[in-house]
């Protein structure tokens, strides 16, 4: 099997693996001709593989993808040692002897450091931790929207008021104030508190990862300038004929030469396309002022009631809620990167005025806040 066959190959299975992981509970795979292809691949693996060994994988999975762990932050620091190791060993030398003058280590020190920083800032900052001190605060942020948060609702595990735009994570076993979902790459989840730094460490990884493509393709084709490897021929071991060098034959001969690197660039073109997708429906979540769980729970409303024949409202209240929170997407952006928190004290702010859906700074909150404990203090007095 050649090489661009063997990626392929490698890309389809790779692919299928993230869809599975991300739409496993969807309806359209468990019900119709790719639920019963589901069912029957499932009852194949069962028969070829022993039930010990079947439960022990359904174990690591378990452990793996529904547990807090920091197995997935491990893999994420081997992959990117891993990487930089291929440019160390590989990809530098090379660019040494053919571009002996050039700076060709700071460009990727600096865009690691920083994708580790907002990456370190993304597993450990507060997402928006709901405790009874702060929980007043937070119920005062939002306004409910009446479809998919109520006034007034509990938190079934918590049994604290339930702030609208808020989630209980059965993983972090707490209630995130403006939740969007639980990374498990991050071991933390994606809440008010660190949204930003979750879309810096989308962001910064990609500029890594198109630099790695850039510098790897980059270095590849000074090896065939240099060592002219298109002006060759080739032998074909059929016919005995000679013939020009090809492209196909080139990334071969590449990856017989060169394999490290012709796996990297291919891995990290892969893993590029898959970054923009999920980084832009992050992006436009945060333009129209929107979560990823409230984008899961309306897509399940609308399901259920399309069942019952009540599509056309549901569509309509799907659009009604698509621009209930959203103020413009300067603010939108702004209420992401700059969102408003109670106090550390976990004093309450001023609750906003009835209707009121504007986000004001936190400065102002704590302010206000600080006001009224002055004004007790006076009349204590």
């Amino acid at each position: 099997m050649d090489i661009l066959s063997l990626f392929l190959v490698y890309s389809i299975v790779f692919i299928l693996c993230i869809v599975l992981y991300l739409y496993s509970d969807a309806p359209f795979f468990n019900t119709g001709l790719l639920g019963k292809i589901k069912n029957g691949l499932c009852q194949i693996v069962q028969f070829i593989f022993p039930v010990f060994l079947v439960k022990f994988f359904k174990r690591i999975v378990n452990y793996i993808f529904y547990t807090r762990n920091h197995v997935l932050q491990l893999i994420f620091g081997t992959l990117v040692l891993a990487g930089h190791a291929v440019f160390v060993f590989d990809i530098l030398p090379l660019l040494n002897i053919f571009e002996p003058n050039t700076n060709h280590i700071l460009l990727p020190i600096l865009f690691c450091f920083i994708n580790l920083t907002f990456y370190h800032l993304s597993c450990t900052a507060d997402a928006g931790r709901i405790t009874p001190n702060n929980v007043e605060a937070f119920v005062s942020l939002y306004k409910a929207d009446g479809m998919l948060y109520k006034s007034g609702a509990l938190c079934r595990t918590c049994k604290l008021p339930k702030p609208a735009r808020s989630k209980h994570c059965s993983l972090c076993n707490r209630c995130v104030h403006r939740f969007d979902h639980h990374c498990i790459w991050t071991n933390n989840c994606v809440g008010a508190g660190n949204l930003r730094y979750f879309l810096l460490f989308l962001i910064t990884l990609i500029i890594m990862c198109v630099n790695g493509v850039l510098m790897t393709t980059h270095c590849l084709m000074l090896v065939v300038k240099n060592f002219r490897l298109m002006e060759t021929s080739y032998v074909d071991t059929v016919t005995g004929r000679l013939h020009p060098v090809t492209l196909p034959i080139l990334i071969q001969h590449l990856f017989m030469q060169q394999p490290r690197c012709v796996f990297l660039v291919g891995s990290l073109v892969l893993l590029v396309l898959m970054l923009l997708a999920f980084t832009g429906y992050h992006v436009y979540l945060v333009s129209i002022n929107q979560t990823t769980n409230e984008r899961y729970k309306l897509g399940n409303l609308y399901v259920d009631n399309n069942n019952a024949g009540d599509a056309g409202r549901l569509l309509q209240a799907w659009q009604e809620h698509s621009s209930f929170y959203n103020r413009g997407l300067l603010l939108n952006l702004f209420e992401v990167f700059f969102p408003q928190f109670p106090s550390k004290k976990g004093s309450s702010p001023v609750p906003a005025k009835e209707g009121s859906q504007s986000i004001q700074g936190g400065r102002m909150l704590n302010l206000k806040a600080e006001a009224v404990r002055q004004k007790n203090k006076r009349k204590d007095r």
